[in-house]
């Protein structure tokens, strides 16, 4: 009997220090997180983007660590590496990283989870800058119509989109398109974009000559 009360109260030791010091090393990762995470986005504002990468990364492996590479919870991280690469001119790379980041939404979430649209509104712009614009198009739309199921709370980004995808359009020479489109959502869009809206309705006109 007293061999079973020593051999469990050793097991119970034992659980407790371990889960303890799981929980020291949890703790110090998070520390360490969020640090990074300040660092990154500092260095992002400041211009050093390969610096912010860096520090990116690195989250990364911690974050990679505790919740498991496929995680929903790592596609901020590529994301924001996505913007760095984008920032440095490495277009192909930012694609990468957005790609990555809208496939661990998909997977967590599904297709038409918002996030995906924020995404997908930035590979949009990628591909525009790319020149190429039936991708950038593709994006776009789809991003739209993801956006568009909540656009109370992502009414910013919703217009922003539209404008780009008009942006699109233009360069594409679909100029009639985007005139219409442009129309249909002039009126509701931010005040602030809608003189960007008349200046690319005039935009398309004249490449049709009226």
């Amino acid at each position: 009997m007293k061999k079973r009360i020593v051999s469990i109260f050793i097991g119970v030791f034992f659980s407790s220090f371990t889960n303890a010091q799981q929980s020291k090393i949890s703790v110090s990762d998070s520390l360490m997180s969020l640090q990074l995470i300040e660092k990154g986005r500092t260095a992002g504002r400041l211009g050093d983007f390969e610096e912010a990468i860096s520090n990116f990364e690195q989250l990364y492996k911690i974050r990679s660590k505790v919740f498991g590479a496929n995680s929903y919870r790592l596609a901020t991280i590529f994301n924001n590496i996505g913007i760095q690469y984008k920032n440095l001119g490495n277009l192909d790379k930012a694609i990468d990283a957005y790609e990555k980041a809208a496939s661990l939404y998909i997977n967590e979430y599904g297709k038409d989870y918002y996030e995906v649209g924020s995404v997908y509104s930035n590979l949009g712009n990628i591909y525009q800058l790319k020149g190429d614009y039936s991708k950038a198009l593709e994006y776009q739309k789809y991003g739209i119509l993801i956006l568009k199921k909540d656009s109370v709370k992502f009414f910013e980004s919703h217009q922003v989109l539209k404008y780009n995808l008009i942006e699109t359009q233009l360069k594409f020479g679909y100029n009639t398109e985007a005139i219409k489109f442009a129309q249909s959502n002039i009126k509701s869009t931010l005040p602030r974009l809608k003189p960007r809206f008349y200046d690319l309705i005039a935009l398309a006109y004249s490449k049709e000559k009226n």
